[in-house]
């Protein structure tokens, strides 16, 4: 692991090296494409090693969602880990679709999304709330294609939350929270045969 951080280092300096000096130079026609070429996969590794430097909370730790500022970003990639979220206080989750089998599928939780691979549990009661709500994969491998889906903490209602209404009123400042979980795909991507001739075109 040590060794292959080591080289993501070294190509990621590397490529910074290469950017910034093409900033500085002009290059003649024959090199302009493969230039260009190495100048996209530069920017991929870079963009790479951000995504992969993002931090990733324990399974065993609940993810408080509590600022409207600071969106909750959470992921799933593997079958045997879970995810575990509340809202902070003053907060309530907004009520998921009434279909079990679906959950939302968009930020601003109006778009239902198929989430029959997932299973989502609630805290057993009000008490025991401290432990938070949680999300894993019930499938034994993850699905072909990767999705997201996200929870809203909403402003506390009398009418709101899990247990009410989709959407709580609140006639105070916006203090929702949003809540993004990644579900990872099992497969890697395969990239269509017509894609691979325009590349090897150029």
């Amino acid at each position: 692991m040590a060794a292959a951080h080591s080289a993501a280092t070294c190509r990621n300096s590397t490529c910074r090296s290469f950017l910034l000096r093409e900033r500085r130079t002009r290059y003649s026609s024959t090199s302009i494409v493969s230039s260009r070429r190495f100048q996209s996969f530069c920017l991929l590794a870079l963009l790479t090693r951000n995504f992969m430097q993002q931090p990733v909370a324990k399974a065993s730790e609940v993810q408080t969602c509590s600022s409207s500022a600071t969106p909750l970003f959470l992921r799933l990639s593997s079958t045997n880990q879970e995810v575990k979220f509340k809202c902070g206080a003053g907060l309530q989750l907004r009520a998921k679709p009434e279909n079990d089998e679906m959950l939302w599928g968009n930020a601003a939780c109006t778009k239902e999304v198929d989430a029959s691979s997932l299973t989502f549990t609630q805290p057993t009661s009000k008490t025991k709330s401290e432990s938070g709500y949680s999300l894993k994969v019930k499938s034994v491998a993850l699905l072909k294609t990767p999705f997201t889906v996200y929870f809203l903490c909403d402003p506390t209602s009398s009418s709101g939350g899990v247990t009410g209404s989709k959407q709580v009123t609140s006639s105070g400042p916006s203090t929702t929270c949003l809540i993004q979980v990644a579900v990872f795909s099992g497969y890697p991507l395969i990239v269509p045969e017509t894609s691979k001739r325009l590349q090897s075109n150029k």
